[in-house]
């Protein structure tokens, strides 16, 4: 009931701040015939209907929760209001400590430190690679060489008989 209560003051703090702000809307929200406690009811059974598959829990943004505020008052049709049973759960932002924020930026440093020096140890990995690869091939170049001033040493020390 506690989270009803709070979640009907969000709402009609909202509603107002949107009146200050728009007269067009300033008017529409002044309706005698509307009122927060409809427009609260009008925002649950419409959650119901439209987001809610049997018992299942469902989780609205603020703005689309607001939207649905607008809606109930800039509707100039009458709206039957259904009491609608449900519970609200208001998520507030809980700000984090200087403690908590220190500790989360030093976890994000040791990550990136932890990062950057698997990348280099990759790099140096690939050029090591790669320096293998260029030395097995200069190896080869050079047996291949070899093979070749010994064919043609042996080819010129032979005897043609014919």
């Amino acid at each position: 009931m506690a989270n009803l209560i709070k979640f009907e003051e969000v709402i009609k703090n909202f509603l107002e701040a949107k009146a200050n702000e728009d007269e067009d809307f300033r008017i529409k929200y002044s309706d005698p015939k509307k009122n927060i406690k409809d427009c609260i009811q009008y925002i649950l059974s419409e959650v119901k209907k439209n987001f809610c598959k049997e018992e299942q829990q469902v989780a609205l943004t603020n703005d689309e929760v607001f939207l649905i505020a607008l809606n109930y008052y800039e509707n100039s049709e009458d709206i039957e209001i259904k009491n609608t049973e449900g519970s609200v759960i208001i998520s507030e932002d809980i700000p984090l400590t200087v403690e908590e924020k220190n500790q989360i930026r030093a976890k994000m440093i040791e990550d990136y430190q932890k990062e950057v020096e698997e990348r280099e140890k990759k790099k140096r990995e690939r050029a090591k690679d790669k320096a293998i690869i260029n030395y097995k091939n200069e190896v080869k170049e050079e047996l291949e060489n070899e093979i070749k001033r010994k064919k043609n040493h042996i080819d010129s020390n032979q005897l043609s008989l014919f």
